[in-house]
């Protein structure tokens, strides 16, 4: 049985072909002007975006009575700042591929390929300090979040579990990684789509807020389906498992010994007490991604506008994080 499309959905469809016509026209104009040995391959690798949080900020402009011509250059920004970082994330992470192209980085090298997504961060950065003082320091303000987020990811797994009587034991990472990782992104989107809409700094604050908590839930749902795929295979490399600590950590920590000997191994059957980590992790992050949701629009509620888009923004994360858990 095919499940109808959700309105967030539909509210994408209409303006998507707008996000993807001015992204095709920027990233091909950048492309032409510096020397790229892929240029074809890499404009179709970064051209496939579903656009979601380019969509989320017209959404808040436009059902705060904005243009959806003002929110156009600022959603472009937020999905530039998204393809730089997954530039970067690829190599980092030694992803070969990309929404089912070759990844940046085999095509052009590591070198040419941070160098690339270090353009495209700094290009962001321009254009929407060309706008004004207060979109030049979201965006920048972001694009130094997610650094730090990159970052965090490089603790080492094994401390992480032996410090469990410390506070980054208890959760406090994986907080830290989901919001700098996701959330500051699909933050500085919303802050963008309501200075767009031109509501003041207390409204784009709250605007903020809803998005970081989408973003967090996002980013469960990324972790979730990983651990899921573990428990249905049965297995789990070394790397994989290094990963997910801090997740195990956060929503498992009564078993996360059993994640030690994962640690150990270049690849293991996942059963026994580790099996029970990830299983009892699956479901305590089940329950929290909707609890983000109900967090998310409980931020806006009071200042939702009274017109034909409060609905729509009401049921904005709900629907858009089903839309990521069904792909």
């Amino acid at each position: 049985m095919i499940k109808p499309k959700s309105v967030f959905q539909d509210y994408m469809d209409r303006v998507r072909p707008h996000l993807n016509e001015i992204h095709t026209r920027w990233t091909s104009t950048l492309f032409n002007s510096i020397p790229l040995n892929e240029n074809e391959a890499i404009l179709t690798a970064v051209a496939g975006g579903k656009r979601i949080r380019g969509s989320l900020l017209c959404l808040i402009t436009e059902s705060l009575g904005g243009r959806l011509s003002a929110a156009l250059p600022r959603a472009l920004a937020i999905e530039l700042i998204h393809d730089a970082s997954l530039i970067h994330d690829d190599f980092v992470d030694q992803d070969r591929t990309r929404r089912n192209f070759p990844a940046v980085w085999t095509l052009e090298g590591a070198r040419r390929a941070v160098l690339l997504g270090d353009t495209i961060f700094a290009s962001a950065i321009r254009m929407m300090n060309d706008l004004s003082v207060r979109d030049g320091y979201i965006v920048s303000h972001a694009i130094a979040e997610l650094s730090k987020g990159a970052l965090h990811e490089g603790m080492d797994p094994a401390e992480m579990i032996q410090g469990t009587q410390c506070s980054e034991g208890d959760g406090g990472v994986y907080e830290a990684l989901i919001r700098l990782k996701t959330g500051v992104l699909f933050k500085a989107a919303c802050c963008l789509g309501a200075l767009a809409g031109e509501g003041d700094v207390r409204i784009q604050d709250l605007y903020g807020r809803f998005g970081m908590r989408i973003g967090e839930a996002y980013q469960m749902v990324d972790d979730l389906h990983e651990i899921q795929m573990h428990c249905r295979t049965g297995l789990v490399e070394r790397e994989q498992a290094a990963l997910l600590v801090p997740v195990l950590l956060r929503f498992s920590k009564d078993h996360i010994s059993g994640v030690l000997p994962l640690l150990e191994q270049e690849s293991s059957q996942l059963d026994g007490a580790a099996l029970a980590c990830f299983q009892k992790a699956a479901t305590a992050i089940t329950a929290e991604v909707r609890n983000r949701i109900n967090w998310a629009v409980a931020e806006i509620a009071p200042i939702l506008p009274d017109n034909g888009y409060r609905s729509l923004l009401m049921s904005a994360p709900g629907d858009l994080i089903d839309m990521f858990r069904a792909i």
